[in-house]
């Protein structure tokens, strides 16, 4: 008996993903792709638009470059809270940016008429 020739796994190459690593991890895992650390891979994800032009040069045979432009930007939780509120995007839990309201106003919204949790995230 011959085995049947197997598709080799999919590798998604993560070393120029910086910040978007762990979210590539997860995506990964549910496709089923192996991660690589630089080795390459059938996608090579690049985050800053600099690191496209190095990686380029290296790119192999088979291999696709995945870059999305503003992904760095979007990835900023005050940009993309500004991008949403400006397409009328609503939330719950309710969203505050401090710069925009003061902390004394977001408490007094926050805990208006009954407990509350705030969870506080800076955008870098």
């Amino acid at each position: 008996l011959v085995a049947p020739l197997l598709a080799p796994q999919p590798r998604l190459d993560l070393a120029h993903a910086r910040k978007n690593s762990d979210l590539l991890n997860v995506a990964a895992a549910q496709l089923g792709w192996k991660v690589t650390q630089g080795s390459g891979g059938l996608v090579i994800w690049v985050l800053f638009k600099e690191d496209i032009a190095e990686r380029l040069k290296t790119l192999r045979d088979g291999e696709w470059l995945s870059h999305l432009p503003a992904m760095r930007e979007v990835c900023g939780k005050v940009a993309l809270g500004e991008a949403l509120q400006a397409r009328g995007a609503s939330f719950w839990p309710r969203s505050w940016r401090l710069y925009d309201s003061g902390l004394d106003a977001v408490c007094s919204e926050a805990f208006a008429g009954q407990p509350a949790a705030l969870i506080v995230k800076p955008d870098k």
